[in-house]
């Protein structure tokens, strides 16, 4: 039986179209193992689903055995599994499964059970990444990097620069700058792009306050894919309330910085239409993407 067969049997992924059938397929294997094998162990994240599809296998903590036929995941699930007699295994790759029900889940289809996508829905339908194509977002997923952190564990700090942007899987974690909390993030968070975009050391620190997984989007794939998606630039700032970022600034202007702009927030007016001047293009850029995320309309003046 071919990998689309068993695709098709899922009861979780009844619903899905034969495009997204297909594209899961490609990045699907069926492993076969023999007896007597660990197959999960020392609570190492696999980065994928795992399906019986013959055989016998037991697992642990409640040290049962599982055998064919019920076309459920076992993993993620249980904490170690091991092979009983010789097994095929479906081997789903967990960021492509997790693409799939996100898009559902944006679309208002309802998952049962699939609460560990929520984390993707969350993020594409943020404003950083409302603008970007399907196969855009799924580019960038996929080639970023999970991590795990232990609670309590800095996952940045600040000062240091950044490299990379961080959304969150699992976990909740804490932006903070000494013991001043600016901010608690959970599943479908990102921070880190302000150092990426303004080209700068981080401005605080990040720690996770529970066990944590996150998925690095790189720097360079950031400011490549994402960034340019979410700025929009202009020739001319007519009819528009300016966000100057000169001391000496336009009759009118509001005087802002990328480093104090959250704080700045409640002074905007989301219902009008702003336009970043002054300082440098990558520092406007900072600031209407910054803005852009948080539902304000901010352009970007472009230099004569």
């Amino acid at each position: 039986m071919l990998v689309y067969d068993f695709l098709a049997r899922i009861p979780e992924l009844r619903g899905a179209t034969q495009a997204e059938l297909q594209g899961l397929e490609r990045s699907s294997q069926i492993l076969s193992m023999p007896a007597n094998r660990w197959l999960v162990q020392n609570e190492r994240n696999l980065g994928a689903y795992l399906y019986l599809l013959k055989g016998k296998i037991e697992t642990w903590p409640s040290r049962s055995c599982l055998q064919e036929g019920r076309f459920q995941h076992f993993y993620p699930g249980c904490e170690r599994v091991r092979t009983r007699t010789r097994c095929q295994i479906l081997r789903l790759d967990a960021a492509h499964r997790g693409l799939i029900f996100a898009r559902r889940a944006a679309q208002g289809v309802e998952c049962p059970g699939e609460s560990q996508s929520n984390w993707i829905a969350k993020f594409l339908q943020s404003h950083m990444m409302s603008k970007l194509t399907s196969a855009e977002w799924q580019s960038v997923l996929r080639n970023s990097r999970q991590t795990e952190f232990a609670a309590g564990e800095m996952v940045v700090q600040q000062g240091q620069p950044g490299a990379d942007c961080h959304v969150i899987e699992t976990g909740i974690g804490r932006i903070h700058r000494g013991n001043r909390t600016l901010k608690q993030v959970g599943p479908g968070d990102f921070f880190g792009e302000d150092a990426i975009i303004a080209g700068s050391l981080r401005n605080a620190h990040v720690t996770a306050m529970t066990p944590m997984r996150t998925h690095a989007i790189k720097g360079s794939a950031f400011l490549s894919l994402v960034v340019p998606k979410g700025v929009t630039f202009v020739a001319q700032a007519s009819g528009k309330r300016l966000l100057s970022l000169d001391d000496v600034r336009p009759v009118g202007a509001m005087r802002i910085a990328p480093q104090t702009l959250r704080e700045r927030m409640s002074d905007l007016d989301q219902r009008r239409t702003y336009c970043v001047v002054g300082g440098t293009q990558r520092d406007r850029v900072l600031c209407a993407f910054l803005l852009s995320q948080w539902g304000v309309r901010a352009d970007v003046l472009m230099l004569e």
